[in-house]
């Protein structure tokens, strides 16, 4: 590359510098505005790094600089060029400009001017860094890791499609820049005019400046420079069926030559034209990466864009006023779903902020059409300077009427989106008014002499607007409806819809009423339209046309029931009362696929409309009221519906708003909290906690609830244990209630068993304040007189001092034992001062730790009585050893007690014994006979182990061979624990316990163990076929499950660093699939199943060709012999089947045609279903594949709805 470019001295960069200021200019405006080359190449010039150069010339230009004073020598050459002429340097220069570095010049400066284009309109460019880095992956799969990848940037008109281009573009040429290596081209679509026959020329026009196919261009480039890539931006503009077969030769020759490339399309239009895509990309569908898609603004994005456009308005100059604006917008937008639809929407969103900067305030039931005919009012008809003539506003929107209608009338398949400056014939005041359009920033250039609007979705409201307001729009809109009403639309005039959708919301009343009655609205489309038109429009009566859609909704399915929710969640507040209405009579009505958003949608309305506490308790019948099959999934279901929407209550309306909840809302709650389940309840009585709620209803709540039966998990447990705790001094001061009138009084007051643990909870809160109250507790507890019940009594107590300590008493209630003389508790009360050691401990690792010196004294306090029971108080000093010096003295005591005891109290005390002491060692390796013996071994090897140990982990690894289950599994649990830890664990130790191990949680761990070792990247794959081979006969679930995670282990943890699967290995995965499929026991067929088709799925990402075919053969014989609902996320397995089909096209066929019914028997319907998308997916929702299931009458109903549902949404 040295003898194609320039360098700047360190001296010439500091002139270039000062020049650069002297032209008022930055870098970036040299980039941008001059159109000159890519930031990073202009960057490159002032950082001293080789240019292109006739770049560096231009540049020099540009700058009224010499580029001799600039220049470097290059120090690797002959010295004596140092003294060549400045005549014979030119000389050099343009020799040294070959055609293919005048090429590369160009590719430069086009990929400079079109990136220009390519920020966003109106916001300054926010970084989507999640976003950018899913479609850099794919890119770069193609460029650095020479797979064959197209790859579609997907989105919604106005999500930022090219903004994100802009910034993958400007990414990649960073990384050229500097690695010198490949090309990079970018071209928009918005350029090119000619045929579809064309476009190869038209493309490399726009690249090179030369006619000359993209093809050619990308041969000779990479012939010159590597592999390289082409970004084309929105190719939705162009996009026609004729087109389609051509891009495919184009893309097919490109792969061909190693060329990798991306392009920004509408997801309505990729799908639409491209449909079925084994067709549209035949020879190369399994390289096109269609997953990245553009999503919407999050709330953080909308927050950054907000800032960052109000940084460049005036009277915005503080971060402080710019936090106050972008914090507004979202306030209003937490409140208004219409409004959230617009601040999501990065184009909207820009049109928003434009509008009501100045103003600093955003209505709050603004809707996208109102937002566009405020724009319109703001932009186009009203006039803003002085200066400009009243009749300019009136020019400005003739204009735009004008050009709208000439770019309806002369669409086809597609809405035209330019018009020919040479065929508009502008009269004065029309081209002022033009000029003012285009310098407000309404029209852009697009290229080739032709203007247009800055979106097509403000186009489509033009059109609107020219339809309902001028003669021929008035011509054309009768048309239309006509069209509409006689369903003469044809498929490839969509975007009709979107223009009459924008149509209904100018119409006056009457009209929008007459002709929704007019309209076939059992049909989406109409429906759709009408729908979302009358939530739209201002008016509050024009959403009164949603209750006659209801009933059609209510008759029809999934796709128009989930069009009126959408409807409603996003209805402003004007229209709330019918939007409620639709939301509640769904909730009583959807099914199960829409039951979660009808729960939430009705949630939301609830949280912002007014009369709350009555249209919460019609949304509790309305659920309470909903049928069901069977009684047990009427519970099921309801428990499941409770939870979303008081869930969602308590998200929208409670928690975000932290407003008081109303008292007429808790007692709906109250009446009908029997039917709920335990989240719900505990939920319920948070809700009953909240601050300004009476003591009176707080008690009311308290005294029904414990009246009846738990939950049966009892989830509701704490936070009903918070309201006792609140309400009990009250309750202990009236004295009225079955708490008594004292706090023991409390602590054992009759009530149901498990609201007697609420009690203790409530009394120990209490008694961790309490001294007095946690001392009479525990000297209760250990005391020689009880009652009968004494076990009941007992467990009272222990619950009510840990209670106590949980809550800070830690300290307190070791220091009230250690005044109890250890002599004066009984014997038959050892057990229970083992489980206040426990209490203590378990404590100790929370917030509240005892100290040091407690510890040790609580040893020293219980060491005189060890004598007296040896097991429960050995026990009780354990739990306190993890502190080294108790374990000192454990480890003294036990050397001198283990000798005097009985056989069976040395092995009650060693098999619980959770810290050895080292001391022991010699006594455990003289009694090995013992289980209990070996079971302390194991423990203490592992402490041994944790330091380093080689001969402990050798030991450990010998004791999962133990003949007993306990001893092995504790050992191998330690194994996998070790190896997690990153100690060393070799194959040659597991080895042995794969091949003689008879319990199958020991190979399990131990498996588990090696897989860790596998994440280190240094396993071969000899090592993991020794497993296979070892383990080949082994059937167990839990082992097979493992062995397919130890496939995608070792495909993310190649010793290469690079992601694959060695052929042996891949032989193997297959082999076990085919052993799981002879298998008789259904359980392993399930459980392997399940998890073999995740590992397919993870084989079919790294896209080698050659395991794609046993990967299908394997995939069809398990959905014929398993049903994988709840067993594996159906995601999974329709993207395993999208990717097989991408290598094989007539895959799904065979599946439809073979396997869907095998030997009279249906494959299980999730599994259908599962075809039926991915289906969908691969050849697009109308597949002549799904119309024969669809028309297969063998098959069941739940397929078929999935079908048609997604293709009427």
């Amino acid at each position: 590359m040295s003898g194609r470019t320039l360098q700047a001295t360190a001296k010439g960069i500091e002139i270039a510098k000062r020049a650069l200021e002297r032209k008022n200019l930055t870098q970036k405006a040299l980039a941008f505005e001059m159109a000159i080359a890519a930031w990073s190449t202009v960057n490159g010039f002032f950082r001293g790094k080789p240019i292109y150069r006739s770049i560096f010339l231009d540049i020099c230009e540009i700058l009224d600089l010499d580029w001799e004073q600039i220049v470097s020598q290059d120090t690797e050459s002959d010295t004596t060029l140092t003294k060549i002429s400045s005549e014979s340097i030119s000389n050099l220069i343009s020799e040294a400009i070959v055609p293919s570095d005048e090429l590369l010049v160009a590719a430069e400066r086009s990929g400079a001017r079109a990136r220009t284009a390519l920020n966003p309109y109106i916001l300054p460019p926010i970084h989507r860094q999640t976003l950018l880095e899913k479609c850099l992956k794919e890119i770069r799969a193609g460029f650095q890791e020479n797979k064959r990848r197209v790859v579609p940037i997907l989105g919604a008109a106005g999500y930022g499609k090219s903004t994100i281009l802009g910034n993958i573009y400007d990414e990649l040429h960073v990384e050229q820049t500097e690695s010198g290596n490949g090309w990079l081209a970018l071209a928009r679509c918005d350029d090119l005019i000619e045929s579809a026959e064309n476009f190869a020329l038209e493309i490399g026009e726009k690249i090179s400046g030369k006619r000359q196919s993209i093809v050619e261009i990308a041969q000779q480039l990479t012939a010159q420079q590597n592999r390289g890539i082409l970004l084309i931006d929105t190719l939705d503009i162009v996009l026609t069926k004729p087109l389609v077969s051509v891009l495919r030769g184009i893309l097919y020759q490109l792969l061909e030559i190693g060329t990798t490339i991306a392009f920004t399309c509408r997801d309505t239009d990729y799908s639409n034209f491209f449909e079925p895509y084994h067709e549209s990309f035949a020879g190369f569908r399994e390289s096109v990466s269609d997953n990245c898609r553009i999503t919407p603004f999050t709330t953080e994005e909308v927050r950054t864009a907000a800032q960052e456009f109000i940084k460049t308005q005036p009277g915005f100059s503080t971060w402080e006023s710019q936090q106050s604006f972008a914090d507004r917008i979202i306030a209003l937008s937490a409140d208004s779903v219409s409004l959230q639809e617009i601040v999501r929407h990065p184009l909207l969103l820009a049109l928003l902020c434009d509008l009501f900067a100045a103003e600093e305030t955003v209505p709050e039931d603004l809707t996208v059409s109102q937002l566009y005919e405020k724009y319109w009012d703001w932009k186009i008809a009203k006039v803003r300077h002085n200066l400009q003539s009243p009749h300019l506003g009136i020019a400005k929107e003739k204009l735009c009427l004008k050009l709208s209608r000439v770019m309806y009338e002369n669409s086809g398949e597609r809405l035209r989106d330019f018009v020919y400056e040479s065929d508009l014939e502008l009269t004065e005041t029309e081209f002022l008014a033009y000029n003012s359009l285009k310098s407000d920033g309404i029209l852009k250039d697009l290229g080739g002499k032709r203007g247009g609007f800055f979106h097509q979705t403000f186009l489509e409201y033009t059109v609107a607007r020219w339809m309902n307001g001028s003669e021929t729009g008035e011509r054309a809109k009768y048309q239309l409806k006509n069209d509409l009403i006689a369903c003469k639309i044809a498929d490839a005039r969509y975007y009709v819809w979107s223009i009459f959708r924008q149509l209904l919301t100018l119409l006056n009343l009457s009209e929008f009423t007459q002709l929704s009655q007019e309209l076939d609205t059992t049909k989406i489309l109409p429906f759709r339209a009408v729908t979302f038109a009358s939530v739209s429009r201002t008016e509050p009566e024009s959403s009164a046309v949603l209750l006659s859609l209801l009933a059609i909704a209510i008759a029809k399915d999934y796709t128009f029931q989930e069009t009126l929710l959408t409807a409603a969640r996003g209805a402003p507040q004007r229209h709330g009362d019918v939007a409620w209405e639709i939301a509640v009579q769904l909730l009583g009505n959807v099914g199960s696929e829409l039951i979660n958003k009808a729960a939430e949608t009705a949630a939301e309305l609830l949280g912002r409309l007014p009369a709350k506490s009555s249209r919460f308790e019609r949304s509790l019948e309305a659920i309470a009221n909903r049928p069901s099959a069977t009684r047990e999934n009427n519970r099921q279901e309801h428990y499941h519906i409770w939870g979303k929407f008081i869930g969602a209550f308590y998200e929208n309306y409670v928690k975000k708003r932290n407003e008081g909840i109303e008292l007429e809302i808790l007692e709906s709650l109250k009446k009908y909290y029997f039917l709920f389940g335990g989240n719900v309840r505990s939920t319920v009585i948070e809700l009953y906690l909240k601050p300004g709620v009476p003591t009176t209803v707080q008690r009311e709540l308290l005294l029904t609830i414990i009246s009846q039966p738990i939950s049966e998990q009892f989830k509701e447990q704490e936070n009903a244990t918070e309201l006792l705790s609140r309400l009990l001094p009250n309750l202990l001061t009236t004295g009225d209630t079955a708490f008594g009138t004292t706090w023991l009084e409390a602590l054992h007051a009759p009530l149901d068993k498990y609201w007697t643990a609420v009690a203790a909870g409530a009394v120990g809160r209490a008694a961790a304040s309490d001294s007095a109250l946690l001392e009479a507790i525990l000297r209760s507890t250990l005391s020689e007189s009880w009652p009968s019940d004494m076990g009941d009594l007992t467990r009272r107590n222990i619950a009510a001092i840990s209670s106590a300590v949980h809550s800070g008493a830690t300290s307190k209630t070791a220091a009230i034992l250690l005044k109890i003389p250890i002599e004066t508790i009984p014997e038959n009360r050892a057990s229970t001062l083992t489980l206040l050691f426990r209490e203590l401990a378990s404590a100790a690792n929370s917030s509240y730790p005892l100290t040091s010196e407690l510890e040790l004294a609580l040893v020293e306090w219980i060491v005189p009585a060890i004598a007296q029971s040896p097991v429960e108080f050995m026990r009780a000093i354990d739990t306190l050893a993890s502190n080294l010096l108790v374990q000192q003295l454990l480890g003294e005591i036990l050397e001198q007690l283990l000798p005097t005891l009985q056989a069976k109290q040395k092995a009650q005390i060693l098999k619980k014994l959770n810290n050895v002491p080292p001391q022991l060692e010699s006594y455990l390796q003289q009694n090995v006979g013992s289980k209990e013996v070996r079971s302390a071994l194991v423990r203490l090897h592992y402490q041994q182990a944790i330091n380093n140990s080689l001969i402990a982990i050798s030991e450990l690894a010998k004791l999962c061979l133990d003949p007993s289950r306990d001893v092995a599994l504790d050992a191998s649990a330690f194994v996998l624990t070790l190896a997690e830890q990153k100690k060393p664990i070799e194959l040659q130790q597991l080895l042995p316990i794969f091949a003689k191990s008879s319990f199958v949680g020991v190979r399990q761990n131990c498996l588990k163990a090696f897989i860790a070792k596998v994440n280190s990247q240094t396993v071969a794959s000899s090592e993991i076929l020794a497993v296979f081979a070892t383990l080949e006969k082994d059937l167990a679930p839990e082992v097979i499950q493992l062995l397919y995670k130890l496939i995608e282990t070792a495909i993310w943890n190649h010793p290469t660093g690079v992601k694959m699967l060695d052929p042996d290995l891949a032989k193997a995965t297959f082999d076990l699939t085919h052993r799981i499929i002879k298998s008789s026991h259904q359980d392993t067929i399930n459980m392997g199943a399940a998890s073999a088709l995740i590992t397919f799925n993870q084989i079919a990402l790294l896209e080698q060709r050659e395991f794609m075919s046993q990967i299908g053969i394997c995939t069809r014989t398990l959905l014929r012999i398993t049903d994988i609902s709840r067993k594996v996320d159906k995601l999974v397995v329709t993207g395993l089947l999208t990717k097989i089909a991408k290598f094989d096209s007539e895959f799904l066929a065979s599946i439809v045609r073979e396997d869907l019914i095998a030997n009279n028997s249906l494959m299980p319907v999730a599994n259908q279903c599962a075809v039926a998308v991915a289906i969908a997916n691969d050849s697009g929702k109308n597949s002549p594949l799904l119309d024969e299931i669809l028309n297969d009458s063998r098959l069941p109903n739940e397929v078929k709805s999935r079908i048609i549902r997604d293709r009427e949404a």
